[in-house]
């Protein structure tokens, strides 16, 4: 009896010394992760794992050093691996979660989100998560859900005010914008517009109508368009449709064009826009290419104008710096050709070239407005002289919930 006391005795010494050389192992792991040494720190890591595979903190870590360095097959097979055990493990649940979201992978983040959601109904951190894969696949509103109630839960969270702010700068129900534009020419009267924009957000996408109320060339005219943005696959269909009974702008004008991102940095957009004017008809092929870099965005639009009276083509360079947030920056632009934009006024449809300059500067004030102001300047050829002018515009929006 006394020996085989002293057996268990001896056996579980060997244990206990067995768990205190791996917990000493895994306080090495992690000082190499704090300092930055991620592949020692998982050389020790699957080092404890071959004695110990059952030590779970172990392989939640291991799986946390596979993310910091994008390794995710391997941060995933290790997740799954805590979570085949233990399938309400809220740290390994999160951390599937975040696989998904650093691969870009956002609507497999929403599936995995929805799944750890059922295990623990309305926990913020996982509904911040799937804001923000909500966010990225477009669908703005439910993600301000999810945030409306992570703030219910932790109302002091920074981090969820930042990003309720942000959606809804670019997701409110609905936004009112109103435009003063004045352009100045060396040989005509002065143009005065008023631009008036109501938008309302619908589940797929938004619809604008709008209404613009111009003096130019000693004429009162009005247009009546109505835009609409849709969510379809990665990208999303812009739509438009214009009347004006006025003599200066197009009597019908049609337009839709589809943009696409077709990498991390860059998107693209091919489109048509169709002007009838009661002296000539201009269909307008068109497109866009742009790319990120930082907190700069840079664009080139083309046009190929296919008229009545001859084919045209012209094109439109832009660059735009963001400040704070998704609303605010600084956009210059320089384009050349007949029909740099589809903006055409009757007047115009004999101009054979023209060249223009441009900056804007918009800023959101406060929760709910933002504020811009512009200026440019251009130079027409007609085949009676070049018309130089110079532009200003202000207007404001209001952001509606």
């Amino acid at each position: 009896m006394k020996r085989l006391l002293l057996s268990w005795i001896c056996l579980m010494a060997a244990f206990g010394a067995a768990v205190a050389d791996v917990d000493v192992m895994f306080e090495e792991a992690r000082e190499a992760g704090r300092a930055g040494r991620h592949g020692e720190a998982r050389k020790i890591c699957k080092e404890i794992l071959a004695e110990a595979p059952g030590y779970v903190d172990v392989r939640l870590y291991l799986a946390r050093l596979h993310l910091w360095d994008r390794q995710l097959a391997d941060a995933r097979t290790q997740f799954e691996r805590v979570l085949k055990d233990d399938p309400y493990r809220l740290d390994a649940l999160m951390g599937r979660v975040d696989v998904e979201l650093q691969a870009h992978a956002w609507f497999e983040a929403v599936l995995q989100a929805d799944k750890a959601l059922k295990r623990h109904p309305r926990y913020p951190e996982l509904l911040f998560r799937r804001a923000l894969a909500l966010e990225d696949l477009g669908y703005g509103r439910e993600a301000l859900e999810d945030i409306r109630l992570v703030l219910i839960e932790r109302p002091d969270w920074e981090q969820a005010q930042d990003l309720q702010q942000r959606l809804f700068l670019r997701y409110p129900r609905y936004k009112f914008s109103a435009d003063i534009l004045f352009e100045s020419f060396d040989d005509i009267d002065d143009w005065y517009d008023l631009v008036l924009q109501l938008q309302g957000r619908y589940r797929g996408g938004f619809i604008t109508g709008r209404v613009t109320l111009a003096d130019r060339f000693s004429t009162n005219a009005e247009q009546y368009e109505v835009d609409v943005y849709h969510r379809a696959g990665p990208g999303y269909f812009y739509f438009n449709a214009g009347y004006s009974d006025s003599t200066l702008f197009p009597e019908q004008r049609y337009g839709a064009e589809y943009f696409f991102p077709f990498s991390r940095d860059f998107e693209a957009s091919v489109g048509v826009r169709h002007l009838d004017f009661r002296v000539d008809t201009v269909t307008l092929y068109t497109g866009t290419i742009g790319m990120y870099r930082g907190n700069w965005f840079i664009w080139l639009r083309p046009f190929y104008a296919d008229r009545d009276s001859g084919d045209e083509t012209s094109a439109t360079l832009s660059a735009r710096l963001f400040g704070k947030d998704v609303e605010s920056h600084w956009t210059a632009s320089i384009g050349a050709g007949s029909t740099p934009d589809a903006d055409l006024v009757t007047p115009e449809l004999e101009r054979s070239d023209e060249w223009r300059v441009g900056l804007a500067w918009q800023q959101t004030l406060g929760r709910a407005w933002i504020v811009r102001a512009r200026v440019g300047a251009r130079s027409q050829e007609f085949a009676t002289g070049n018309r130089d002018s110079w532009s200003l515009g202000v207007g404001f929006s209001r952001l509606f919930d």
